[in-house]
């Protein structure tokens, strides 16, 4: 995990500080730049839903999930 927020802290979508109660623990807060691309992201998540929803009949997703379900097992 911290790999993956280093990458995020180079980027400048986050920054890692220390608690202000415990100087021991190590925080990660969003950056300005971070909140947007989250924002963002959250717009896109749903109108990537929505998309889906309403272009999958009501019967298929069962279906799908099966698929899914086979997909994983192999």
């Amino acid at each position: 995990m911290t790999r993956n927020l280093r990458v995020l802290e180079r980027r400048g979508l986050l920054a890692i500080g220390a608690d202000s109660r415990d100087g021991r623990v190590r925080r990660a807060f969003l950056t300005p730049a971070g909140r947007d691309r989250l924002l963002k992201a959250s717009d896109q998540r749903r109108t990537v839903t929505h998309a889906t929803k309403t272009r999958i009949p009501a019967a298929a997703p069962p279906t799908l999930w099966d698929a899914f379900e086979r997909i994983a097992e192999q």
